[in-house]
């Protein structure tokens, strides 16, 4: 009787531990990409500058693609 208490306890444990593992490949797995990602992006990016003029008052705001 307490074999098949043992078994069913060490069956959760395993399968608990197995989910545990793979969510954490998973979000290691997603940090990768996303750091691939920053370093490899080619996408255009938007830069939004404040223009001031010559004797320092805020002239407006230009828009800079890159």
């Amino acid at each position: 009787m307490m074999n098949g208490h043992f078994n069913f306890i060490s069956r959760c444990v395993k399968k608990k531990v197995s989910i545990l593992m793979m969510a954490f490949m998973l979000g290691m797995s997603n940090v990768i990409l996303e750091e691939t990602r920053m370093v490899n992006d080619t996408r255009v990016k938007t830069e939004q500058q404040e223009v001031f003029s010559d004797d320092g008052h805020f002239v407006g705001n230009g828009y800079y693609f890159f």
